[in-house]
């Protein structure tokens, strides 16, 4: 059961993709976090949203495809409150959109902006939880604490949004096996109804309060034996592993990262975002300012790139589909005898085993610098 794949719908077509909106806005920066984000700067809100607008004006014109994911992720987009995300969504709503999601932490939820999310059709809401411990929270830098993240999941409920998606983060200094545990089964509360779950191995990025200290970095072995035991109970609470970090009940996988590792087209909106169009990558500005000020003179917020070989290309194929459950088909490569303990093959093709998955990183890795060494090697 654990290894079925989810098919709740048919797959995107080629002609389309997602799009995303990054919303930089938080009451607080987290410890671990190294995305584009800005604190104390609600009052500049209204002259976000007009940029955004006017950038994806002036994208729209460009795409080739038709939109049919539209993410909206941050930083904090329940930051700008029911009014600006109804007006950010009001952006988009000449679409028609198979897929509708919004991030939003517990302490700016409402039962208003619930309400705006039900006005707008959001179909899909992911809530930034990380854990109901309240002792890890606090090491995150967290702006909750477990009560809040309760009350909010309770709140989408009540409030008629059944698709709901939470995060979780698990690997924290302070966090301990039982923690972990018991974070799990909060998040597993019949009374939440939770249809999706995201869990992350805690990771320590460069310009974040965590690099600062070594101590505060997470062991692997640790890391490990966490990820297995939420891989076991969520599988045993029916909850199907489509990714190596997400876990869906069957019909509820998010079909707009689905869109991201299969490596299909989309479009970035916002300061920091990040597009595709299956050869080449593109970025915008990450200043919060310096994104207001190109928008405002009316120039491209767009400031690097990059295009990819077919040996880059090839390279990513095999790395994201090992990373999902369907994996990938046998003839895409050959697996070094180092390796092969870490793969079985299923219907003709390579998945990662179970407890491989932890190890995922490495393991690609190793693969990929291999097929480079082999690629190398037939090219001299």
């Amino acid at each position: 059961m654990r290894y079925q794949l989810l098919r709740p719908s048919p797959p995107l077509g080629p002609s389309s993709g997602g799009v995303y909106v990054h919303v930089p806005f938080c009451e607080q920066a987290c410890s671990y976090c190294a995305f584009s984000v800005v604190v104390g700067k609600e009052a500049l809100i209204p002259d976000y949203l007009r940029a955004l607008r006017a950038e994806w004006v002036a994208l729209r014109e460009t795409l080739t495809w038709t939109p049919s994911t539209l993410f909206i992720g941050g930083g904090t987009p329940s930051q700008i409150g029911s009014e600006g995300l109804s007006e950010l969504l009001e952006i988009f709503s000449d679409e028609s959109f198979e897929e509708i999601t919004v991030e939003v932490n517990p302490e700016s939820l409402s039962g208003q902006l619930v309400s705006a999310l039900r006005a707008a059709s959001v179909t899909r809401v992911s809530v930034g939880v990380q854990s109901f411990d309240a002792e890890v929270l606090r090491s995150f830098r967290r702006a909750h604490d477990p009560e809040t993240a309760r009350d909010a999941l309770l709140c989408l409920r009540e409030g008629g949004l059944e698709n709901v998606s939470i995060d979780l983060i698990f690997g924290a200094v302070c966090e301990s096996d039982a923690s972990w545990e018991r974070t799990l089964m909060m998040a597993m509360d019949p009374k939440f109804a939770i249809q999706h779950v995201s869990c992350y191995a805690l990771t320590v990025e460069k310009r974040t309060r965590l690099h600062a200290s070594v101590a505060d970095h997470p062991h692997e072995d640790v890391l490990a034996r966490r990820y297995r035991f939420a891989d076991d109970l969520l599988a045993d609470h029916g909850f199907l592993d489509y990714e190596i970090s997400n876990w869906a009940r069957q019909g509820y996988h998010s079909r707009h990262n689905v869109n991201y590792w299969r490596r299909r087209s989309y479009v970035g909106v916002g300061v920091g975002a990040h597009s595709f169009d299956s050869r080449r990558r593109w970025w915008n500005e990450s200043s919060f300012h310096r994104y207001l000020r190109a928008i405002d003179e009316g120039r491209s917020p767009v400031v690097g790139s990059e295009l990819l070989s077919a040996t880059e290309i090839r390279s990513e194929e095999i790395m994201l589909g090992l990373r999902c459950s369907d994996g990938i088909p046998c003839d895409w490569v050959v697996i070094p005898d180092e390796l092969q303990s870490f793969v079985e093959i299923r219907e003709g093709r390579y998945h990662l085993k179970a407890e491989a998955k932890i190890l995922a990183d490495s393991v690609l890795a190793a693969l990929l610098e291999k097929l480079d060494d082999d690629s190398k090697a037939r090219s001299s």
